[in-house]
């Protein structure tokens, strides 16, 4: 588990079986080739920006903001929105991965 209170965090070709994020303030920028476990990242003001490689990961998405913008780049199967919460999944949806923020943007590439 990675914790902050402020600043950035920025994590680039990383290749864990389970990642936690928690943090108040600042950006957090994720870069994977692919996806091999569930990632929960959840911050409350900053913007979180994923980049994904392998765009057919297994996974199930669930993304939520208080008052941002949710961008998804990719193609999502049973894509599901509202004003708040983005979900669907890639693959057969075997990885979680969940991303919130409270205020701010969360990008997926």
């Amino acid at each position: 588990m990675i914790e902050g209170s402020s600043g950035s965090v920025k994590i680039k070709n990383l290749n864990t079986n389970k990642l936690d994020i928690k943090g108040s303030s600042g950006n957090v920028s994720l870069d994977y080739l692919e996806i091999n476990g569930d990632i929960n990242v959840s911050i409350k003001s900053g913007n979180l920006l994923f980049n994904l490689e392998d765009k057919d990961s297994n996974i199930h998405w669930l993304l939520q903001s208080g008052s941002g913008r949710r961008s998804v780049a990719i193609p999502l199967e049973n894509r599901q929105q509202n004003n708040r919460k983005t979900q669907g999944q890639t693959g057969d949806g075997s990885f979680n991965v969940q991303l919130q923020t409270t205020s701010g943007n969360i990008t997926i590439k």
